[in-house]
């Protein structure tokens, strides 16, 4: 990853993607050697985790979650399923 500059005024933005919250010990180590590794370099990013149990994530890491749910919008509406929102408008209400 790129140093950040000084003079830069915006935080750095962070994401990434796994099967945390799901009961994995492995996998809960991981995600908590991630989050204090990115907050020991970047102290002020803002942190987003795609993950299996947003809530549990949250709840655990005190971390911005969506759920890491892939979703193909033309068999849903062909199974007459009801439609999800889209990721979009879910990352508009992120509540860390």
């Amino acid at each position: 990853m790129p140093d950040r500059s000084e003079n830069s005024t915006k935080s750095p933005r962070i994401a990434f993607y796994g099967n945390f919250g799901a009961g994995n010990l492995g996998n809960e180590a991981t995600l908590q050697a991630i989050i204090e590794r990115i907050v020991r370099r970047w102290p002020d990013g803002r942190l987003l985790c795609f993950c299996t149990d947003p809530e549990d994530v949250r709840a655990r890491h005190h971390v911005a979650t969506l759920p890491a749910q892939a979703v193909d919008r033309s068999a849903a509406e062909t199974s007459g399923a009801p439609a999800r929102r889209g990721g979009i408008d879910r990352f508009k209400q992120l509540r860390c």
